[in-house]
Parts: C-alpha cells; sequence; structure tokens
C-alpha cells in the first residue's frame, strides 16, 4: 500500500512538474530544428513529447505548419487517428493547431480531405477534424417581421384611418 501511494504521489509531482517547465532559448531553438524535421506522424508525436511545453509563439506557429503538412499529404492517417486515441493531451494539441487562425488559409483543403477521403473505419476521426477546420456557422441574423403594406392616398379619397368630417346633425 505505501509503494502505491508513492508511486501515485511521484506521478503527481512528474506531471506538475511537467506542466511548469519553461521554454528555454536553447528549448525554443531545438524545437524548431525537430519540427523542420517532420515527415511522419510518429515524428511529430515524438517532437510534440519533447517540446510541448514550448508550443506557443513561434514554436506554436511551427507545430501548426507541420501538422497542416501531413494533414494535406493525407498518408497514414490511421497512425494519427490513433495516437490522438490513445492519448486527449495530444488530441487536443492536434485539434488545436487545426482550428487556429494559422490554419484558415488550409482549411479548406483539410476538409475536402476529411470528407472526402477518409479511410474506412475512422469516420469519427473525420468528423473531428472536419469540426476542427470547419466549425458550424453562426446564425443567420433575423429578418425583420414584414410590415403591412403602406397604401397609397388617392386625391379625393378619404384614407381608411383619417376620419371623416363630421355631418351635421339633422333633427
Amino acid at each position: 500500500m505505501k509503494k502505491i501511494i508513492l508511486l501515485l504521489a511521484t506521478l503527481v509531482f512528474a506531471a506538475s512538474a511537467h506542466a511548469q517547465k519553461t521554454c528555454s532559448k536553447a528549448d525554443e531553438s531545438n524545437a524548431q530544428k525537430a519540427i523542420d524535421r517532420i515527415s511522419s506522424w510518429s515524428t511529430l508525436n515524438a517532437t510534440w513529447k519533447t517540446y510541448r511545453h514550448c508550443d506557443t509563439g513561434p514554436v506554436g506557429e511551427s507545430f501548426t505548419e507541420a501538422i497542416l503538412r501531413l494533414v494535406i499529404d493525407w498518408k497514414n492517417m490511421n497512425q494519427l487517428a490513433d495516437a490522438m486515441g490513445k492519448d486527449t493531451d495530444y488530441n487536443a494539441f492536434i485539434l488545436t493547431h487545426l482550428k487556429s487562425d494559422e490554419a484558415k488559409g488550409d482549411a479548406q483543403d483539410v476538409y475536402s480531405r476529411a470528407k472526402g477521403a477518409c479511410p474506412k473505419g475512422l469516420d469519427t476521426f473525420c468528423k473531428d477534424v472536419i469540426v476542427a477546420v470547419n466549425p458550424p456557422k453562426a446564425p443567420p441574423p433575423a429578418t425583420p417581421a414584414a410590415l403591412p403594406p403602406v397604401a397609397t392616398p388617392q386625391p379625393g379619397v378619404p384614407s381608411p384611418s383619417t376620419p371623416s368630417p363630421a355631418t351635421p346633425d339633422k333633427k
């Protein structure tokens, strides 16, 4: 029992240490070099695991570019889907980059591949990709209710809303 508690405490400490790690200038430089060499889903995953603490600013933009290169190539998507299914943080990393402003220029290409070339058995994965690059549109603004037609007054004819002149009472 003590071993389990010690193991859990170690895991919690390690997780919090990882979350608090800052990206040094050396890390940023090394991350950029590593990202430039990404050519497969496995190298992307390994690079992300090593440099995930640097996923902001220029490094974040480089990660987005690497993800887009691989997604637009649309090869071995089962490897990406499998890795995303096993790691919720990696899943969030990929989808966040696909939703980013930097990815907007390639959104249509990614959408068309996910919609038209989804590998067999990866329907849920492809739907997630589609939602990431093509979020639901806001509903159009409500149109005002139609106003009643306006009657054009005719000369000499009183309008129905105008009271007619009073006629003298005959007694």
